[in-house]
């Protein structure tokens, strides 16, 4: 008889998966991060079907690709990868560098964004946010337009003070706890699920500042008129002490 396990979907909802099922597609996962490890610029004739094969585990959104964040998470990692296998492969077969890797990192930021969009959970959002600044990075410079840069940092900062706003609450809520705890009597016993929450929206902030860096380094140029916007920001932000993102 089969087992099965419950995975979240792309939309929050929880359903049912086969174990063997979500086993192969791990494994699948797994096998084109090896070979675009290994291979590099020599798997660049396989990216293409490759990720066809990665894209549904990206989305999350049709009844075969209903998986973990465990599994989109690797499938990210791998996508990374396969956007440096194009750009070596490329300028190793005296092609534009810049082609299909461009092709590739687009492809995953519309995806990497709507699954931003779809979850509020930090620890999902933060890794979706690595995987992203590592796609940005591999990708290298020459591929981001200015307006593209432009609208990519706005959603960033949009993500980042849901994250604060999600903070504040938090800490209302936990500070109302207390309080009526401190009425009744009661021993606080939430302290540590509380805390872990708020770890993780600290540490989805500052993967997004990863996302951040990670667009400075490729595009300089091109992120320069974005720096008076990251200025005012930093200035509103070390200028609140529990709003941790500066690190």
């Amino acid at each position: 008889e089969d087992e099965y396990i419950q995975v979240t979907t792309g939309e929050g909802k929880l359903v049912q998966v086969r174990t063997s099922k979500f086993e192969e597609i791990m494994q699948a996962a797994q096998q084109v991060s090896s070979f675009a490890t290994e291979m590099e610029g020599a798997y660049f004739d396989y990216i293409q079907p490759s990720c066809q094969a990665l894209l549904p585990l990206l989305s999350a959104s049709d009844e075969e690709s209903y998986l973990c964040e465990e599994v989109r998470s690797v499938a990210l990692s791998s996508w990374a990868l396969l956007i440096k296998c194009a750009r070596t492969g490329a300028t190793e077969r005296g092609l534009p560098p810049a082609t299909l890797a461009g092709e590739l990192l687009r492809e995953s930021l519309k995806n990497c964004f709507a699954l931003l969009d779809q979850t509020k959970d930090a620890e999902n959002l933060a890794q979706t946010a690595s995987g992203m600044a590592e796609c940005i990075k591999n990708a290298g410079g020459g591929i981001l337009r200015p307006e593209e840069i432009t609208l990519m940092v706005g959603k960033i900062f949009a993500f980042m003070d849901q994250s604060l706003a999600r903070t504040e609450s938090g800490e209302k809520l936990k500070a109302d706890h207390k309080k009526k705890n401190a009425v009744a009597g009661l021993a606080d016993d939430d302290d540590d699920n509380e805390d872990e929450d708020q770890n993780e929206e600290e540490q989805l902030r500052r993967n997004f500042e990863e996302v951040l860096g990670s667009i400075m380094e490729v595009a300089p140029a091109e992120f320069l008129p974005c720096l008076p916007t990251c200025a005012e920001r930093l200035r509103q932000w070390v200028s609140t002490q529990q709003h941790k993102v500066v690190g």
